[in-house]
């Protein structure tokens, strides 16, 4: 979850930077943002969502897998859980 493209966009959002970090700049990746970050419990309702991102992200690492199509299953989750606590 934290290297898909919809983690990138929240720390886009809440860390610091220096310089642009849309070109050349870094982001500063604190305690506070990290731990901040939303991650969804794991229930009957997302289950085979999150099989599917661990499928996928396992085949992204081991054989090259379609990151976009981890960064779609990730999207899915973070909709399926949008009442999330934090």
């Amino acid at each position: 979850l934290l290297n898909s493209s919809l983690a990138l966009q929240y720390f886009k959002i809440k860390c610091s930077s220096i310089g642009n970090s849309d070109t050349k700049g870094r982001l500063r990746f604190k305690k506070t943002y990290i731990e901040d970050f939303p991650i969804p419990e794991r229930t009957k309702g997302n289950e085979s969502i999150v099989k599917r991102i661990e499928l996928e992200a396992n085949r992204l690492t081991h054989e090259g897998g379609d990151e976009n199509m981890l960064n779609d299953l990730v999207k899915n989750l973070y909709q399926i859980n949008s009442n999330y606590d934090k």
